[in-house]
């Protein structure tokens, strides 16, 4: 029976010193962490309440961090558009200057060469990446050059009008992207829709072509070959025959480059006049006694087509439009600037947006914060004094029991 009473006893001092060493390990944690001993099955509630509360803190992280991806990429966008801007302000004071009578062709050839510099300075900047290697102005083609160059030398758009998008709250979306096409390829101008780069390759194109051109072609008896660059596009080709002191209106639909209406509107006037076409070419030739004027050279490109991609070449000269000059190019370029100014603004808008959507999200990861710690911070103040109070207990039972182990029943009895 003692023997039974004693292991009992033993029994049941052994399970209140491993209680109490379980508490004091706790105790001794919450020390070094600073953090209370929770479980649920202690407090369930309160185990919900912080679970609640970290996982709103792991989201406003991720949204954090979106942001941040978010802004480094818009920033990146307009630092790129704030070097454009002042580009296309020199482009448009080099108008200016080119546009003189006082200077000859070798100072105009000097302008183009800035000019060329400062649109291959241009094609740099619309091509910028960020330091994953994405194109800025790309939409969602990733890796791929935003902007490249056709077979024509003309720069196209190789991006798409997707938007990259970035989760910065639980209902808004931001676009990290910044369409090129939006951007640089349509410029609202007083002569239709246009790109940058072709402004650009218009004036550059006028610089060169200031002493080469003309606004009057002879025709003779000796075919004189007109060559047609129309960009498979339709317009409305006007140009008058100055033939025997009258002047006679030519008006005619070309489609694709196909010349056959304009031969049928120049027959049509009966002038004896010889004409021939052979694919984008025409020949026209005058009997031997006579000679006619071709001028006043005009395009009205249909479909919204950019004028500029309408040429006609005669030898080494390019028969020039009556408003292909230094002046168009001038206007083009007030609206490119004008235009990337309002990108520029919308862009602006969109980082404001980010910066306000940061910092409403770090308030309340403030406030998020503080109400987590208030439910898991240990008041270390208590958890000393109960350590030191438990620790005193555990020594003061462990010699009790050292003492009551080493007594036998004659000290019972006693």
């Amino acid at each position: 029976m003692t023997n039974i009473s004693s292991k009992l006893f033993n029994q049941q001092v052994m399970n209140s010193l491993k209680s109490l060493d379980s508490r004091i390990s706790e105790l001794q944690n919450e020390t070094s962490t600073g953090l209370r001993t929770i479980s649920a099955s202690d407090d369930p509630i309160l185990v919900s309440e912080l679970n609640t509360g970290k996982e709103l803190l792991s989201k406003f992280d991720r949204y954090l961090s979106n942001a941040e991806t978010a802004n480094d990429r818009l920033k990146l966008a307009d630092t790129v558009l704030q070097s454009i801007e002042p580009l296309l302000t020199r482009f448009s004071e080099l108008n200016i200057q080119a546009n003189t009578d006082t200077l000859n062709q070798s100072d105009r050839l000097a302008i183009k060469a800035e000019v060329d510099e400062l649109r291959a300075l241009l094609m740099d900047l619309a091509n910028t990446k960020d330091h994953n290697d994405v194109a800025i102005f790309g939409g969602t083609i990733g890796e791929q050059a935003a902007f490249g160059y056709s077979d024509s030398g003309r720069v196209e758009y190789f991006g798409d009008q997707g938007n990259m998008t970035l989760k910065i709250s639980d209902n808004k979306n931001v676009e990290t992207s910044i369409s090129g096409l939006d951007t640089f390829m349509n410029v609202q101008t007083s002569n239709g829709v246009k790109s940058v780069f072709d402004i650009i390759d218009n004036f550059s194109e006028a610089l060169e072509m200031a002493e080469s051109g003309t606004k009057d072609i002879e025709v003779d008896e000796n075919s004189t070959l007109l060559r047609f660059q129309l960009a498979d596009r339709p317009a409305i080709v006007n140009f008058q025959i100055f033939y025997e002191g009258q002047a006679h209106q030519v008006e005619a639909k070309v489609v694709n480059g196909h010349l056959e209406n304009l031969q049928a509107e120049i027959e049509k006037l009966g002038l004896g006049l010889a004409v021939v076409t052979t694919g984008n070419t025409m020949s026209i030739a005058t009997d031997s006694t006579s000679s006619a004027v071709l001028s006043d050279l005009s395009f009205d490109p249909l479909n919204n087509s950019d004028v500029s991609l309408f040429k006609i070449d005669v030898g080494d000269k390019r028969f020039l439009q009556t408003n292909e000059n230094m002046s168009q190019s001038l206007g083009d370029f007030n609206d490119a600037i004008s235009h990337v100014s309002v990108k520029h603004a919308t862009l602006g808008a969109k980082i404001q947006a980010v910066t306000t959507q940061t910092e409403i999200l770090e308030q309340l990861k403030i406030t998020v914060s503080e109400d987590v710690s208030q439910l898991q911070d240990a008041d270390l103040a208590e958890v000393v004094t109960e350590l030191k109070q438990l620790l005193l207990n555990k020594d003061a039972a462990q010699q009790v029991y050292a003492k009551l182990n080493q007594q036998t029943l004659f000290d019972f009895i006693r």
